[in-house]
């Protein structure tokens, strides 16, 4: 009762999945959503906060900016020195939690109650450093759906208008890091943009796209329906002819996704299923993220696509596309 009651506001255990946040949103009457969210669920809640997690676009800054609460069970010092395990809330100054209502409860909740800007914002993103975070109030939405707009083409092309592409709401691209080739000519690094647009909920709304991405991947590799085997598939595969893993399989890839929801029949789906753009469900992977400003995004890309092209001729092309997005500071 001590934390304000604000339809705008959900408080979850850290340990839930962002799958399971989702769900529990959209089931809820009326439905509610998170403004923006990364490309996978699978991670806790928890996780996804401590670590700065981000969607892309310009709508919102990373997951954490939706907080306004956080509990955690932590490791301090008593009065004499000595290890004491306390657990805490902890808030921004003017917090969303009444601390009268909240101390005189304390016999039921046994947390300590600190409103601090500096507390708070250290704590949010604090990389698991503070202690075990046991629950989260975060910012909530009404639930929205997304409408996907997709273009395939080749950086060339994109480059000279990506400042303002980029500072779409929810607009990502993807770039591959060798150029393809038609016969034996370069034609260009390929780009897939998506462009996705708030609008309503409503009926006709799809599932989650993994659906059909799976049913293709059955089709082409029934024998190897795992995430192992799949991994193991691929990574023999671009072993055994690298190039041809990236020029051919890639920009096959790129074109059916581009094509796989015409202008006439866009995605549409409620903005945690859009959101969702991940295969680390399907192939086993290690990423990095690196961050540079967004008016120097351009420059970026050249100097990945140079770096790329000079591996790639020591004999070590680098198979993967790679992409970018954007998050609000």
């Amino acid at each position: 009762g001590a934390l304000r009651h604000d339809a705008t506001l959900a408080r979850v255990a850290g340990s839930m999945t962002v799958a399971k946040l989702n769900s529990s949103l959209r089931n809820e009457n009326p439905a509610r959503a998170v403004l923006n969210l990364g490309s996978y669920d699978a991670q806790t809640v928890a996780g996804v906060v401590s670590t700065a997690t981000h969607g892309s676009g310009m709508v919102s800054g990373p997951i954490s900016d939706f907080v306004v609460s956080i509990e955690l069970v932590s490791v301090v010092k008593d009065v004499h020195g000595n290890p004491e395990v306390k657990s805490f809330r902890i808030e921004p100054k003017d917090g969303v939690t009444d601390p009268v209502k909240f101390r005189a409860a304390t016999a039921l909740h046994g947390m300590e109650l600190v409103q601090e800007d500096d507390a708070f914002y250290s704590a949010v993103v604090g990389l698991g450093c503070f202690g075990i975070v046991t629950a989260l109030t975060l910012q909530v939405v009404p639930a929205f759906s997304l409408v996907e707009r997709r273009e395939l083409h080749a950086w060339s092309e994109l480059a000279p208008r990506v400042s303002t592409e980029s500072a779409s709401d929810y607009y990502d691209f993807i770039v591959t890091p060798l150029p393809r080739r038609v016969g034996v000519e370069p034609n260009g690094h390929q780009c897939l943009s998506t462009w996705r647009t708030p609008v309503a909920p409503s009926s006709v709304d799809r599932p989650a796209r993994d659906d059909a991405r799976v049913a293709e991947l059955e089709k082409r590799w029934p024998e190897h329906p795992s995430r192992g085997a799949m991994t193991r598939y691929l990574a023999t595969k671009g072993s055994e002819n690298p190039l041809l893993s990236n020029f051919l399989a890639w920009q096959h890839a790129f074109e059916e996704e581009a094509e796989r929801y015409p202008p006439t029949e866009p995605f549409r789906a409620a903005s945690s299923v859009a959101l969702r753009t991940s295969i680390g469900d399907y192939v086993y992977a290690t990423s990095i993220e690196v961050a540079v400003p967004r008016e120097r995004v351009k420059q970026a890309v050249n100097e990945v696509i140079a770096h790329a092209a000079a591996m790639h001729a020591q004999g070590l092309p680098h198979l993967s596309p790679y992409g970018v997005r954007f998050v609000r500071r």
